[in-house]
């Protein structure tokens, strides 16, 4: 596909794509939205824009789409029903976000991510200078689960990229970056629940001693009626 030809089909496709959504007023929530305490503004890009996003470097052919045709084969976002296809010419593009947080706290970072196949391609990724993905040449295959656990620092940037597919596109989707809960707080919950349990289970407990006293009563009553 050469891109400086199709560029103009691909946006009226998009914009086609968008005009026949049922009820696109209102924006089919992705997965992201449902995450509590979500750091990552516009994660699923339901927005249909870039919106809390910084775009640097090649920012050609990175345009947020609903279900479309690209490289000739039906795209849909991995949920909701917006998705940002990555596919910058000769260079590479960037996507970022910088956000407040709790130094010292553990975050899980997560993002989906597809790709057509189409070579050449890079795509990385990074949590502040420290670099979470590296790619090159990628292969062909559908929306991946990329999961990373990364500590705060108080003031944090994700960073999307570099990404370059001189051919193709990536699709991006579903962005999470989520306070990982304190492995103190998950014992003393445990603790809570095993207490429970014990205290649940004593109550089911028959009075000690009460099965030996039912015994001697009953082998007296017995004794009795025997000749």
């Amino acid at each position: 596909m050469d891109k400086n030809v199709s560029g103009l089909s691909l946006v009226l496709s998009a914009a086609i794509g968008f005009a026949s959504l049922p009820g696109s007023t209102a924006a089919a929530p992705s997965i992201c939205d449902a995450i509590p305490g979500n750091l990552v503004v516009n994660c699923g890009f339901e927005d249909r824009s870039l919106r809390g996003w910084t775009q640097s470097g090649n920012t050609g052919f990175s345009l947020v789409l609903g279900p479309v045709s690209l490289d000739g084969l039906i795209n849909s976002p991995n949920s909701g029903d917006r998705f940002v296809a990555l596919g910058p010419v000769g260079s590479d593009g960037f996507l970022s976000q910088t956000f407040s947080d709790t130094a010292g706290q553990q975050l899980r970072l997560e993002f989906f991510m597809a790709n057509d196949g189409a070579t050449p391609n890079d795509f990385h990724a990074a949590f502040n200078d420290n670099m979470l993905l590296s790619l090159t040449n990628d292969g062909a295959h559908g929306f991946t689960d990329n999961v990373f656990i990364v500590t705060a620092t108080g003031l944090d940037t994700l960073t999307i990229g570099g990404f370059r597919h001189d051919i193709g596109f990536f699709r991006l989707d579903d962005i999470s970056v989520v306070p990982v809960p304190e492995p103190g707080s998950l014992g003393l919950l445990g603790i809570f629940l095993a207490g429970l349990g014990i205290r649940l289970g004593r109550r089911a407990e028959p009075p000690h001693g009460a099965l030996d006293k039912d015994a001697d009563r009953w082998s007296s009553v017995i004794s009795g009626l025997r000749p």
